[in-house]
């Protein structure tokens, strides 16, 4: 099935009066329905689990788009430990549930009522695949400080809005869930004085994350009671233009992000998360551009470039290292991600060069 750029998508799990277990999809102004059904008999989580795992794989494909999707009464749970985020279910479900396979997914733990989907190529700088994005619309993310500038970065469809101080903040029936964000120093989550109507939530219905991009520092904080509390720390590629940043924003704490950064080591598939196949495709990418050196099929106005494929080579190598090394530690450190930023701004160099109107000769990542 595909999907446009922009749409509504609605999950009805009805009774059926066709018989088969079958999908309709309808094309109606703009709006995909999909009719899970079957004859004489109520949806069963499996058959709802099943296509489920249809849509997110076809969501996963569709770079750069948003859609909303209505689940109607059903309820998803997304596995979000640290070394365990491969399986999504119907939460009740006693089953493990499908595997996502290979697609980093962030998320909270629980999404119901219309699913918010977004996907982002990530490039780094060649394409290293997709993000996919899911939170829903009973989610809501209260961005402190004046960090209007942000808001051309964010999904047009996130449940979002800015605010100078948490006291500020308006209560809404229709948001159950809140998630504070600070891009400030100033602005640390720790000192927010949250409204009694938030400090009567849930614990596990309020957290917080606070970035410092320039750095790619990142905290997660949790609610206890009237208060938030720092949780734990992880690392983002410092760059606004980089998506990682928003998977820590979807994500549901730092063991989900890094999990789908990183590798969910239960499941073989699901080693083949971002990082993966990152390097996976710096190692082709590597092998191409020594192929492209030694090729007598070069155009003789690119050889005295030689040198700038060699240098690329090398800094391919560097890549895999870097990405090899936090594979293997399965750590997101600062100087991890400080330096994968700099190695990529070394190979779009090369690039520049090589792809000038001068000489338009075969470039390494683009």
């Amino acid at each position: 099935m595909k999907i446009g750029n922009k749409g509504v998508i609605e999950i009805q799990f009805k009774w059926i009066y066709i018989g088969i277990v079958g999908t309709v999809i309808m094309l109606v102004s703009g709006t995909i329905v999909f009719n899970l059904t079957r004859s004489g008999e109520e949806i069963t989580d499996i058959d709802s689990e099943y296509y489920l795992e249809v849509l997110f794989s076809d969501l996963y494909s569709s770079s750069e788009a948003e859609h909303n999707i209505s689940l109607s009464s059903l309820e998803v749970e997304f596995d979000t430990a640290k070394n365990s985020c491969n399986f999504f279910r119907t939460r009740g479900s006693l089953s493990q549930g499908k595997s996502i396979g290979h697609i980093p997914l962030f998320s909270p733990k629980y999404v119901k009522d219309t699913m918010l989907t977004y996907s982002k190529s990530w490039r780094i700088p060649f394409n290293a695949g997709n993000f996919l994005f899911i939170t829903d619309s009973g989610t809501q993310y209260v961005f402190v400080g004046g960090n209007e500038n942000m808001q051309s970065y964010l999904p047009e469809k996130m449940k979002k809005i800015s605010v100078s101080n948490t006291q500020s903040l308006q209560e809404q029936d229709s948001y159950y869930r809140i998630r504070f964000v600070s891009f400030s120093p100033s602005h640390n989550p720790s000192q927010f004085s949250l409204p009694s109507w938030v400090s009567s939530m849930p614990d596990e219905q309020v957290s917080g994350v606070q970035m410092f991009l320039s750095s790619g520092r990142v905290i997660f904080f949790k609610k206890e009671g009237n208060k938030l509390v720092e949780d734990a720390i992880t690392h983002v590629i410092p760059d606004i233009e980089d998506p990682t940043w928003l998977a820590v924003l979807y994500s549901e704490n730092k063991d989900s992000y890094e999990c789908n950064m990183l590798g969910d080591v239960n499941t073989p598939d699901g080693n083949t998360k971002a990082l993966r196949r990152s390097n996976f495709v710096a190692r082709i990418l590597r092998q191409r551009a020594e192929k492209i050196r030694n090729s007598d099929k070069l155009p003789s106005k690119c050889m005295q470039y030689d040198s700038r494929y060699r240098e690329g080579e090398q800094h391919f190598r560097e890549f895999l290292d870097i990405t090899d090394n936090m594979l293997d530690s399965g750590l997101m450190r600062q100087d991890h991600v400080t330096s994968l930023k700099r190695v990529s701004n070394e190979l779009l160099d090369v690039d520049s060069n090589l792809d000038s109107a001068s000489i338009s000769c075969p470039t390494l990542v683009s």
